[in-house]
């Protein structure tokens, strides 16, 4: 069963409110932009639609070999999945989903605008641009790598595509094919996340870095030297802070002013293992982490480093989202469980 710890310095608690089961491991959760619907998928091949209460809403075909990747858009009830298969669909309440693009290689990352004009996917070394219902908008074959992550600019004009040598950014809108700019950088990129405020973009790496660049000046800056490589990075809704999850520990980098360049990072401790998925809550007032043992939250605005909630658990943890707007989580394991979790 799960346990949940809090510090007598702080007065949040949480408790477990539902939780289902995948199957597998789970890769992606998410709430839909009115928190009334939750989505989940696991290498299980299940993908599925929830309604807050843990009741299904929708079961979507079956992605044979796992599916990978989610994200809801920012402006609609509307979701997009896909996987293993190298399937991409897009649901929303009504219509059985479209199935938007099929290709060779897998399609392990997919992700929608800030406005939710468009959609973007990568399959392998291709990257895919779309209209919100499915419509094919264009299409960049032939990338350096496997596309490794996706990250849009504030404005919804460039999506970046994380490959080998640097992030590649496009313009749809353009007629060219060629990218509109490439932040060169020798090394293989494991994400890719710009801050809300449009003035940084960060990747965390093979090689146990983080590197950021300057949007769109391209002056860049890497933080080095973690035990372990960078797959989670979470910006704060403030853009002030980067958060970066390692070994045993989160670090934040404070980008005001002129930035972190000679800084040292606060640190967040409080777990044992792997951070493996890091995100800020709406309000920017907490920062959760899914890791090797169970849930931490971390009331950041408050100072100190240690977690204001601790939830076990008992499994590994691999995955999380806040509710847009209330101190829920959902939070998915390496077991198959998605479980939602409700602070106060």
């Amino acid at each position: 069963m799960p346990r949940v710890s809090g510090t007598p310095a702080s007065a949040t608690e949480a408790r477990i409110a539902w939780s289902d089961d995948l199957g597998d491991y789970v890769t992606a959760v998410g709430w839909a932009a009115d928190g009334a619907l939750v989505a989940a998928s696991s290498l299980s091949g299940r993908a599925v639609v929830l309604g807050a209460d843990g009741a299904l809403v929708a079961e979507l075909p079956e992605h044979p070999m796992g599916a990978l990747a989610l994200d809801w858009s920012p402006r609609a009830q509307r979701v997009a999945f896909a996987g293993q298969d190298g399937v991409l669909r897009i649901w929303e309440p009504g219509p059985a989903p479209a199935v938007a693009w099929e290709q060779p290689a897998w399609i392990s990352t997919v992700a929608w605008a800030p406005n939710g004009t468009r959609l973007a996917a990568g399959a392998g070394r291709t990257l895919g641009v779309f209209e919100p219902d499915g419509t094919p908008v264009r299409e960049y074959p032939d990338l350096p790598s496997t596309v490794a992550d996706l990250a849009w600019s504030g404005d919804s004009r460039r999506v970046g595509a994380a490959v080998y040598g640097g992030p590649l950014w496009f313009e749809p809108a353009r007629t060219a094919d060629d990218a509109a700019a490439h932040f060169a950088w020798t090394g293989s990129l494991l994400t890719l996340t710009v801050a809300p405020s449009g003035k940084w973009c960060a990747s965390g790496n093979q090689d146990r870095s983080v590197h950021v660049w300057r949007l769109w000046s391209g002056d860049d800056l890497q933080m080095s030297g973690y035990p372990t490589k960078i797959s989670a990075l979470a910006w704060s809704p403030s853009s002030r802070f980067l958060a970066v999850g390692s070994f045993d520990d989160v670090t934040l980098w404070d980008f005001a002013g002129r930035g972190p360049r000679g800084t040292t990072p606060r640190a967040l401790t409080g777990f044992e293992g792997a951070a493996t998925g890091l995100a800020y809550s709406t309000d920017g007032t907490h920062l959760a982490a899914t890791t090797d043992d169970g849930l931490r939250v971390w009331a950041v605005e408050r100072g100190g480093g240690t977690p204001a909630v601790a939830v076990e658990i008992g499994e590994p943890l691999s995955t999380l989202a806040w509710r847009p707007g209330c101190p829920e989580l959902l939070v998915g394991s390496a077991a198959g469980r998605i479980i939602r979790v409700c602070l106060s």
